[in-house]
Parts: structure tokens; C-alpha cells; sequence
């Protein structure tokens, strides 16, 4: 599988309006992206049976030795890495495909404003490519029969900072996200994170997610629990 940072939430302004982003945010084709990461091996050397949980760390470190309330990774699943950055050589490292580096260097940052995707191997060279307006980049464009899930973090019609701009009506089109989660941000709480609610829980304790396609219903904020369904 695959897994990407598609667009990251727009907002009208000039020079770019909504209008020149609406062909890539709005596309019902697929959805598009330049940065993206793969899990390591054949897709079959490490499995994830029903109901299991796995976790892809930036860094696969002890991070509590900072402050008590950050969590140990050391045991995490997988361990995203960049160039000069820590490499926990126990952790199996996610492979960046994308068609060039995250900005940061820095694995793939998963913040609020962005839609995340999950899809099926794809042969990235031979996506359909177009260019992105505001930066005049490449991007492409996962296909929709490849794409598994989206969620959209973007804090929908919710005005920036600074109240000089509103975000675009979709960040996604519809048939992958029905409506952005509307999550406001919190960039300096290290403590909490976005959850998929879960819809019940089985005999044996296995918890069933809820998916609706709509992130505003889907998601929760709560406390950071790596390797934990709490919501």
C-alpha cells in the first residue's frame, strides 16, 4: 500500500483563488498529491490481520525521556525517515516515493489542514501528472479504483488567522470525503490527536471503526494514544 499527503487546505486569495485550484481539489478522477510514502517489502512481509493496529512513527524513539507525557516509540511498526535524522535500526523504514522530499526533511508531517489518503501500489511514473498552479510543480494523480480511504483535516469554512481569507468549499471531491472534519487548529498541543470514532465493539473486544466517508462525523480529537483505539 501507499499513503500520501494530498492537498493541503487552500484559501482564497489573491493570486491564486479557489477558482485556479478547482480542477485538483474538486477532481472526481482521483485524488492528487506529491508527496507520498510506501510500506516496506513485497506487501506481504508484514502483514496486519482484522483489526490490528499498527504504528509508522517519524521517529521510532524514546520520546518520554524529553517529557513524561511523550510516548516511547521504540517498538513502533514502522519509522518514517530523512536525511541526517535519527534511524532506529529495529524499526522497519516506510520508502518515500513521492515525486520529491517532504519540505522538512523530515519524513511526511500528517497536520491539521490536510488530506490524507491510503491506496493500493501504484507505479507513481505512471500516474497522470499535471501541474500544480500556486508552485507550478507536478503533481499526479492517484486513481480513484486505487484509492482506499481519505480523511480530511482541513477546518472547514473556518476564516485563517489572521481573518484575511476563508478556506475553499471542498479540499476533496465529494465522493472521498463528503464534508472536511471542521477541526480547528491546534499546532502547540502536542498532547491530543484526530481518532476514527468507533461504531462498536465485538464479541472479543475487537473495536469496528466507523468509516461513513465523512471526516466531520468520522473523526474525534482526543488524547494521543499511539498503538490505541480509545475513541
Amino acid at each position: 500500500m501507499i499513503w500520501g499527503r494530498g492537498w493541503h487546505l487552500h484559501r482564497d486569495y489573491t493570486p491564486f483563488p479557489c477558482a485556479a485550484t478547482d480542477a485538483i481539489r474538486n477532481d472526481s478522477l482521483g485524488v492528487w498529491a506529491i508527496f507520498f510514502h510506501r510500506f516496506p517489502g513485497s506487501g506481504r512481509d508484514f502483514p496486519v490481520a482484522p483489526g490490528e493496529t499498527v504504528v509508522v512513527a517519524m521517529d521510532a524513539v524514546d520520546h518520554s525521556v524529553v517529557h513524561p507525557a511523550f510516548p516511547d516509540l521504540r517498538s513502533a511498526d514502522f519509522e518514517l525517515l530523512g536525511p541526517g535524522d535519527v534511524d532506529n535500526p529495529d524499526v522497519p523504514n516506510a520508502v518515500e516515493i513521492g515525486l520529491r522530499p517532504w519540505f522538512r526533511s523530515h519524513g511526511l508531517d500528517m497536520t491539521w489542514g490536510d488530506e490524507l489518503f491510503l491506496a493500493l501500489p501504484s507505479d507513481i511514473e505512471s500516474l497522470h501528472r499535471a501541474h500544480e498552479p500556486i508552485t507550478g510543480e507536478d503533481w499526479v494523480r492517484v486513481p480513484t479504483e486505487s484509492v482506499l480511504d481519505v480523511v480530511t483535516l482541513a477546518p472547514h469554512n473556518i476564516a485563517a488567522v489572521d481573518q484575511l481569507a476563508t478556506p475553499c468549499a471542498v479540499s476533496v471531491n465529494r465522493r472521498f470525503d463528503r464534508l472536511e472534519g471542521g477541526f480547528i487548529s491546534t499546532w502547540n498541543d502536542t498532547t491530543i490527536a484526530l481518532h476514527r470514532r468507533i461504531l462498536r465493539t465485538e464479541t472479543g473486544g475487537r473495536d469496528i471503526l466507523q468509516d461513513l466517508n465523512i471526516s466531520f462525523l468520522d473523526l474525534v480529537i482526543g488524547k494521543r494514544s499511539p498503538g490505541r483505539i480509545e475513541y
